[in-house]
């Protein structure tokens, strides 16, 4: 509209705002203190800016400014984290709430414990659990033994206290409070001081439990997802599932290492960390096989290359499950109104769709 505007004579402008600079639209003009000036960011913008945004969409939604309800998702929602690493760990401590209290830099803290909940979700295992009948639904679930995650005395009361919040991350409580303790290397007396100092709010050092726990969902769907260039480090994340409790990760986290996920589940959680969401992210459905996201689309893999698939997951311990595709959407049979991918029905008599590839995965 501005440069509609500018083209009719108005005296507006664009200012496109990228991480190569700055550029006018139209070129060669300079704006001036009258000028109605328009400002495109094809960049992450500055946390002002951002603030800007989030005060405007309170205002637009007053029902939402509750900061219970701002914290279950409200403006959260309307918020995309461009980016890679940096800016999605940065962006997880701030909806948890993790401060901090070291002497090093807050981001070093931050990044060191995003690399720790990464680097303990490849002790994990994706498999289909054995017993599933021809009528169930297939479920993938994340499988590590709590003995695999050797634990120092003093990061005891750490590992006591995650499983105390979360129940279903008890198999991997042990692993997430030794990566804690090794960034604060403080011993159990300490801990337990840290533990009880907020009284009746959830404690930092918690929080950094947590934050490590979400870097673990991450790299969880990484593991199981293809992708044929470096799309893998480029999220666009919906601010929302990066709440505790209640965001979509967190979800995903618990009930993957607990009952398992549905493929459905899968594809949900994928295109919320690297498509931005979808149309039909508010429905309930089934037979998914694929996702036209805000920004790439996320298959299951089969369908791109069925005898690959069944091949490679024969002859190896992990599934890649998931591919990520970014550009034109492939010619794929979706709901243009929600971007949904379904298979077609199962006949009653017949077995469910997803479990003629669950055979094929070595579990």
């Amino acid at each position: 509209m501005a440069l509609a505007a500018a083209a009719n004579g108005a005296d507006a402008l664009v200012e496109c705002r990228s991480c190569h600079g700055i550029r006018i639209v139209p070129a060669g003009r300079v704006p001036s203190s009258s000028t109605f000036l328009v400002r495109f960011w094809l960049v992450q913008p500055p946390e002002n800016i951002i603030g800007v945004i989030r005060n405007s969409l309170s205002s637009a939604h007053p029902f939402n400014t509750d900061s219970d309800h701002f914290n279950k998702g409200g403006v959260w929602d309307s918020i995309t984290v461009f980016g890679g690493a940096l800016e999605v760990a940065t962006w997880a401590a701030k909806a948890i709430g993790y401060q901090s209290s070291l002497d090093q830099d807050k981001q070093e803290t931050i990044l060191a414990l995003w690399s720790k909940g990464r680097e303990l979700a490849r002790a994990c295992t994706w498999s289909v659990p054995k017993g599933i009948s021809e009528r169930d639904s297939v479920v993938f679930r994340l499988q590590v033994s709590e003995e695999n995650f050797s634990i120092p005395y003093d990061a005891m009361p750490l590992s006591k206290r995650l499983k105390q919040s979360n129940k279903h991350l008890k198999s991997i409580a042990r692993g997430i409070a030794t990566a804690v303790h090794d960034i604060y290397c403080l011993d159990a007396n300490e801990y337990g001081v840290l533990l009880n100092k907020d009284g009746d709010n959830e404690p930092d050092i918690l929080r950094a439990m947590h934050l490590a726990s979400l870097a673990a969902a991450v790299e969880a769907l990484h593991m199981i997802t293809y992708s044929r260039d470096d799309s893998l480090s480029h999220y666009a994340v919906v601010a929302s599932s990066l709440l505790p409790t209640y965001g979509d990760l967190f979800s995903f986290l618990s009930r993957a290492l607990s009952l398992g996920v549905r493929t459905e589940e899968l594809l949900k959680a994928a295109s919320k960390l690297w498509g931005g969401g979808y149309k039909g992210a508010h429905m309930v459905e089934t037979n998914l096989i694929g996702i036209v996201a805000h920004h790439c689309t996320i298959l299951m893999e089969f369908i791109r290359d069925p005898l690959q698939f069944a091949s490679k997951n024969y002859t190896n311990n992990f599934m890649q499950l998931l591919s990520l595709w970014r550009g034109s959407v492939p010619i794929l049979s979706r709901d243009p109104q929600t971007g949904l991918c379904k298979s077609k029905e199962a006949h009653v008599a017949t077995e469910r769709p997803h479990m003629s590839y669950a055979r094929v995965i070595k579990v």
